[in-house]
């Protein structure tokens, strides 16, 4: 995936503007929100580059994601107190602003499909090479296997995470 110095000097920009509403100097209104979450100056535009690459990456892997009409009534229906205040406006505003609804029940799909299924499916793939291990356990599998030469207890075996899920 590549990403541009522009799309860089956006999310940037974007950025920016979401953290300086109410300040005159939008620099040190960036400066002071980076300092408050611990973030350093100079780490921002890796930051940046990375969440552009994940959002990228998230939207190729949920680019075959599509909503019905269905699920867009259904995902209003749920939700409508979030766009209107005024339950008697429900309809009126459902049907003016259908393609904003349809957006964001798209994006929910896509999100809870990302948090639901892929990460599931990362998690499942890469914890059969993490291992459950400690210095202690390694002096004792020693004592126990070498120095005593009898059978390590069970406790003091290395254990794989995807044997302790299952």
């Amino acid at each position: 995936m590549q990403v541009t110095e522009s799309e860089i000097e956006a999310y940037i920009s974007n950025l920016k503007n979401d953290v300086s509403s109410g300040f005159n100097d939008k620099d040190l209104a960036l400066k002071d929100f980076l300092k408050t979450i611990g973030v350093k100056e100079s780490a921002l535009r890796e930051i940046a580059l990375n969440k552009i690459m994940a959002d990228k990456e998230k939207e190729k892997l949920t680019s075959n994601i599509t909503v019905t009409d269905e699920e867009v009534k259904s995902f209003y229906n749920d939700f409508w107190n979030a766009y209107v205040k005024n339950e008697n406006e429900k309809e009126k505003y459902f049907a003016e602003n259908y393609n904003k609804i349809k957006e964001d029940c798209l994006k929910n799909k896509k999100e809870q499909y990302v948090s639901n299924t892929l990460r599931r499916e990362l998690i499942n793939e890469e914890i059969k090479n993490i291992e459950v291990d400690n210095p202690y356990k390694k002096l004792m599998r020693f004592w126990y296997g070498t120095f005593l030469g009898t059978d390590i207890p069970e406790i003091y075996r290395n254990v794989s995470i995807q044997e302790l899920l299952t």
